[in-house]
């Protein structure tokens, strides 16, 4: 991980140390907690197998006089 301050110079610095090979190879094995990339897939999938019918264009009325005053 690199963490710098908003410092022009300390940004060039960071970028180059990001660029040598020593750091990509400590970076090797390392899970990306952002995930596979491959969340847009999933969505897609899951979008495709939702069943679309009139029930999810019926609202529902939440009175919320009776809960605000709870």
């Amino acid at each position: 991980m690199l963490d710098v301050p908003c410092d022009g110079a300390a940004i060039a610095a960071a970028l180059d140390r990001c660029l040598t090979q020593a750091f990509r190879d400590s970076l090797r094995g390392m899970e990306n907690p952002y995930g596979d990339g491959k969340a847009a897939e999933r969505i897609i999938e899951v979008l495709r197998r939702a069943e679309l019918n009139r029930a999810l264009l019926a609202k529902r009325f939440y009175d919320l006089s009776i809960t605000a005053a709870v």
